[in-house]
């Protein structure tokens, strides 16, 4: 991801639905919360992306990968 913000082409939906893949498959839950945070209003203001139907399915299964009892609290958190 940090390649990409190198490049002189905007981020789009799908790079961000791809890094969220990525970051579930290494386990990196802080890079993770980031992008997936970008789908949701939050006290900084509203949502940089639409939830459409593909983005949701992509949200729940790779937010099913941090299966391990030290993600527990940050999965809940998350799915509120």
């Amino acid at each position: 991801m940090d390649e990409k913000g190198k490049e002189k082409f905007p981020v789009k939906v799908e790079d961000d639905l791809l890094a969220l893949e990525i970051y579930a498959s290494q386990l990196k839950m802080p890079n993770y919360r980031e992008k997936f945070q970008l789908f949701f209003d939050t006290d900084n203001g509203s949502a940089e992306y639409e939830l459409a139907q593909e983005a949701t399915g992509i949200l729940a299964k790779t937010l099913m990968s941090f299966e391990g009892d030290e993600f527990k609290n940050e999965r809940l958190m998350l799915t509120e």
